[in-house]
């Protein structure tokens, strides 16, 4: 965008949700434009540290995430909402996912928890 000449500035804010697996604990509490800013109140502020956070919890045990309900508008702006708590039961981690720091690219994805 700053190509474009677009004044851009990114800032490690979190964890930005932007896909949850169908059927999936996660689908029923989080959504996609929503960014995660901590587990069990440790600041997380990228993928890499939330995905290291929740495979050092077993599954079938809760975590509290820490989660700017952010959204998208009709748009396609992206809108910060307020920050809540939510309680989360952790699942069974999607297969391939034996390391937490195994690939950024799946950092950012929280669609097996």
């Amino acid at each position: 965008m700053s190509r474009l000449g677009y004044t851009v500035t990114s800032t490690n804010a979190g964890a930005l949700i932007y896909g949850i697996a169908t059927n999936s604990p996660a689908a029923s509490t989080l959504h996609v434009a929503q960014v995660i800013t901590a587990v069990n109140d440790t600041a997380r502020h990228d993928g890499l540290f939330l995905v290291a956070a929740l495979h050092g919890l077993a599954p079938g045990s809760k975590a509290a995430l820490t989660v700017e309900e952010s959204s998208i508008n009709n748009v396609g702006q992206f809108v910060r909402g307020p920050t809540v708590t939510k309680s989360v039961t952790l699942g069974t981690p999607p297969r391939g996912w034996s390391t937490p720091l195994r690939r950024a690219d799946q950092a950012d994805r929280v669609s097996g928890y």
